[in-house]
């Protein structure tokens, strides 16, 4: 990990300080860390923000008051810059209630810039900054306390490379012209995330059997 700033967020107060912070910024970097092994809805183990070599890492297992995350989300002149946001929309709609305005989907940028179509977040990292990301806690246990510093510093990077990433893609599309279409797509993205559920085809969107200890159909967990 770079030298960088990192503040741990697990009270109220703390989110409400950041959140007058976050709306200063014209971009905020941002990613989750869940789990959804055996459940419908990702369960928030870790959101983390980043901007100018700055990250904070909040704590959803002891924050209550979510209003302050609410309105950076919200707002249109804070860019959020995020890395194949799926399932960060939905994690955010299922726990907040708020879909982000103000999208920058790193994955959609590196293909209109002409690097791959779904381009794994590693992948771009190499691409890009020639950095190796270390993906060892990805599918690690997001809902322990204390988290390990090995899943701090992993937490950190994520948000800490999209911050770099943000303006070398946003150069690129600008190069390509491709900035219109890049941003009509991230909008459709959060459309699509904001529909209601159709509740004959949820069973699409049930997490895939990770172990052999789990049965399915296809490969579907059943258990809601």
């Amino acid at each position: 990990m770079t030298d960088s700033e990192i503040t741990w967020l697990n009270d109220n107060a703390a989110l409400k300080r950041a959140a007058c912070h976050w709306l200063q910024c014209d971009h905020i970097a941002i990613d989750t860390e869940f789990i959804r092994t055996d459940t419908f809805w990702p369960i928030a183990g870790l959101i983390q923000l980043g901007h100018q070599n700055r990250v904070w890492l909040l704590d959803p297992l002891a924050i209550t008051e979510w209003e302050p995350l609410r309105a950076v989300l919200a707002c249109p002149r804070v860019v959020k810059v995020m890395h194949s946001m799926g399932e960060d929309l939905t994690l955010f709609a299922h726990l907040l209630g708020q879909l982000p305005a103000s999208v920058f989907d790193t994955q959609i940028a590196a293909g209109y810039a002409g690097l791959g179509f779904s381009l794994g977040y590693s992948s771009l990292v190499g691409t890009l900054l020639d950095i190796e990301v270390d993906k060892q806690e990805c599918r690690s246990n997001w809902l322990e306390r204390p988290l390990s510093s090995t899943q701090l510093t992993y937490a950190a990077n994520d948000v800490l490379y999209l911050d770099t990433l943000y303006p070398l893609l946003r150069r690129l599309l600008e190069e390509k012209g491709m900035s219109a279409w890049h941003a009509e797509d991230c909008r459709q993205k959060v459309a699509e995330a904001s529909a209601p559920p159709c509740p004959d085809e949820a069973w699409r969107s049930v997490p895939k059997c990770i172990g052999p200890d789990k049965f399915g159909i296809d490969g579907y967990m059943v258990t809601l």
